[in-house]
């Protein structure tokens, strides 16, 4: 006789090989290896090329289940963007806050046996801004601009900038703010991991379709991680995330999409989480580039959208519609509530005006690097050529998306995750961001920005951050519609799930019982 389990687990696997026959896919090695007893994490964003395990290079999900698992940041955001310790206990500013002094945490040790101790926090946050390293990150930190970051003793960290910068402990809850040992080169720190992190990577291979982390015997919290390993995969098809899930191959999605949630809402194996933290679906044109160096086609092509429509059609319902920018409309920082509505009629007009009567076309490269991008395309053609757009989609594989399209392109789709107001509007928006998607060029805006960091009233900070956002809506190139729920997906033989941004997870209360 079979155990009842057993026969369960039985027929969710022959359910799920049914699922992935009707789509003309197999089963992966991955339901042999979860049966290791690892924990399956498997997310939908695939990155081979630009992969890395080097907290400063961070690119996306994809990176962000490995790296954050290894590194550490000093502190980091919960699921409100609330500042937590993690390896600063506590932290303090002078007045005007310009002098900010971290207390580290005790007892920290790398992977390699190695003490944690702030001479490491020095080289980490220095690194981020140092242009030999060229990270991402750097734009973002201008405010760390002529700083002295210093140690004062082994576990306390002292900053002194020039001028005052009252955001500083979330500021330095980026994703790249990971802690890395003293001394180390990037070349190493590409491809190797060192890390004070509840899991280890002793095997890692750059670009794998499965990485395995082992939990580490060492770690400071004795209770964590509460799993032995973790197993991360990416799978791109929903139909095989579909099956995953039921088969219990998968057994955690940290993001799915509507059409995947909306199949396993009476999954009896699986249950459905939904965040407060979640993804932009973007168009990014660049802005020095004809058609879109004119201003009123962006604008007209941005008013050509109905967003709501494209909550409901392209996420299920599953997201808010949004203004162009990444600050979403219920964040207290927010310049407005609500969301431009559709005026096909306005767009005609400021087309007319910049020398388009119904003959401006246009390639839009698309791809499902999120789910419901691809979706949100095809209604973006549907909607602009109500205004005598023609807007050819060219669909890319995902796979190949970020190398070969992504800032490569004058007009193409983007994701970014949710961010706190002062990182939102710099990561992708700075003259000098390396992650400048649409080329926007504007002094005064970056001006607005450095202002702000510097302004200790919280209120007239968030009416600078204010003036930002209006920027971006009436001048900038990101068009963006929408902003997806994040719903995540876990076993219900799992717990512990930390509902935090995707690409800044904690997996270190994952468990599963087996």
């Amino acid at each position: 006789m079979i155990p009842k389990d057993k026969h369960r687990r039985i027929l969710l696997v022959a359910i799920a090989s049914s699922v992935l026959g009707a789509a003309g896919l197999t089963m992966t090695t991955g339901y042999a290896a979860a049966q290791e007893g690892c924990v399956e994490i498997s997310g939908t964003d695939p990155i081979k090329e630009t992969q890395t395990m080097d907290p400063a290079f961070l690119w996306g999900d994809d990176d962000a289940m490995h790296i954050w698992s290894v590194y550490e940041p000093l502190i980091h955001l919960d699921e409100t963007f609330q500042p937590m310790p993690r390896l600063a206990e506590s932290w303090e500013a002078n007045a005007d806050a310009t002098q900010w002094t971290f207390h580290l945490r005790k007892g920290v040790k790398f992977h390699d046996g190695s003490a944690f101790a702030a001479k490491d926090a020095v080289y980490s946050i220095n690194r981020l801004t140092d242009p030999n390293v060229a990270s991402p990150a750097a734009p973002a930190m201008s405010f760390m601009e002529g700083a002295v970051v210093e140690a004062v003793d082994d576990h306390t960290l002292s900053i002194t900038t020039q001028s005052p910068v009252v955001e500083l402990p979330v500021l330095l809850s980026s994703k790249f703010a990971l802690m890395v040992k003293d001394g180390t080169p990037s070349t190493e720190l590409a491809q190797t991991a060192n890390g004070t992190g509840a899991f280890m990577a002793p095997d890692y291979v750059r670009a794998a379709d499965v990485r395995k982390l082992v939990a580490n015997p060492d770690y400071w919290d004795p209770e964590l991680p509460k799993s032995d390993c973790l197993l991360i995969t990416v799978k791109t098809d929903p139909l095989a995330m579909t099956a995953g899930l039921l088969s219990n191959e998968v057994d955690y999605a940290p993001v799915i999409d509507g059409s995947t949630a909306r199949s396993l809402q009476k999954a009896d194996n699986v249950e459905l989480l939904a965040s407060k933290q979640g993804s932009f679906l973007t168009f990014a044109m660049w802005t020095q580039t004809p058609p879109f160096d004119d201003v009123r086609v962006r604008q007209a092509l941005k008013l050509v959208i109905d967003r709501q429509v494209m909550v409901n059609a392209a996420l299920l319902g599953f997201g808010v519609a949004t203004n162009d920018h990444n600050i979403p409309p219920f964040f207290p920082t927010a310049a407005h509530s609500t969301v431009p509505e559709q005026d096909i009629e306005r767009a005609r007009e400021l087309l007319k005006e910049a020398g388009y009567e119904d003959d401006l076309e246009i390639d839009l490269f698309s791809s499902e690097i999120q789910p419901g991008l691809t979706k949100m395309s095809t209604l973006f053609a549907q909607m602009a050529s109500q205004a005598g757009v023609k807007v050819n989609v060219v669909t890319m594989p995902s796979s190949s998306f970020w190398d070969e399209v992504w800032n490569k392109r004058p007009f193409y789709t983007s994701s970014w995750g949710l961010r706190s107001t002062a990182d939102g509007l710099s990561v992708a928006h700075r003259s000098d961001a390396g992650w400048n998607e649409t080329q926007w060029q504007r002094e005064d805006y970056d001006a607005l920005l450095d202002k702000a960091a510097q302004t200790v009233d919280p209120k007239e900070r968030t009416e600078l951050y204010r003036q930002a956002q209006i920027m971006l809506e009436e001048e900038g190139g990101t068009i963006n519609p929408v902003m997806a729920t994040a719903v995540a997906a876990v076993s219900k033989d799992c717990g512990g799930v930390r509902l935090y941004a995707t690409q800044t997870p904690d997996f270190r209360y994952l468990y599963c019982d087996r």
